[in-house]
């Protein structure tokens, strides 16, 4: 089954939003719009991604490491009317017996930037996460300049649990990077209600 046609339109749904969808991606799929997200210098600036080049084929490698365990998961962010394929969420290193996860996004449109796509993922995975596969905390790390990711993750009810210091090489200095958290019982402290779980397990 086709799950990404040669346009980049999604083909398969599994986390529905009010204006994104979550998608999967297919090894197989068109990858041309994916390699140039990830060699674009300006879209991968406060990434580890793109300090070398980055083929279809290792990208093929890479979706394929999803598709053959379960201790990750990687889904497409896909624009709900168009269908449009804007950027990545990601679960990995789940780790089953202490229930966390770490969080990372990539929206590589940069037409896409900017409009709140990015936090609407990421509360659909968080929703997921935290109800459908019981994990207790997710995590994420970003560099100190970041502030697209900080706001984001701060919108949904992340804090940052400490600093990593001169972490990272960014533009001939060296730069923080923050790491953040999200207990589950915080995020439905806060007024969510979680799909698929039951509200008072933490």
């Amino acid at each position: 089954m086709k799950i990404i046609d040669r346009a980049g339109k999604m083909k398969t749904k599994y986390l529905v939003g009010k204006h994104v969808v979550l998608g999967l991606i297919s090894e197989k799929a068109d990858m041309s719009y994916y390699v140039d997200w990830v060699n674009d210098q300006d879209t991968t600036r406060f990434m580890a991604v793109g300090r070398f080049p980055v083929t279809v084929q290792e990208l093929r490698t890479y979706v394929r490491t999803y598709e053959l365990n379960k201790n990750g998961l990687l889904l497409g962010i896909f624009l709900k009317k168009s269908k449009k394929h804007m950027g990545n969420i990601s679960l990995t290193d789940i780790q089953w017996k202490d229930r966390h996860a770490e969080v990372g996004i990539l929206i590589g449109d940069k037409r896409s930037r900017g409009r709140g796509y990015g936090t609407e993922a990421i509360r659909l995975v968080v929703e997921h996460a935290f109800g459908r596969l019981n994990l207790h905390k997710l995590y994420c790390g970003m560099i100190m300049g970041n502030e697209a990711s900080h706001r984001a993750f701060l919108r949904i009810g992340f804090k940052v649990e400490g600093i990593l210091r001169q972490h990272f090489y960014v533009d001939g200095s060296y730069v923080d990077c923050f790491r953040m958290g999200l207990l589950r019982d915080e995020y439905v402290r806060g007024g969510q209600r979680l799909k698929g779980g039951n509200d008072d397990h933490a």
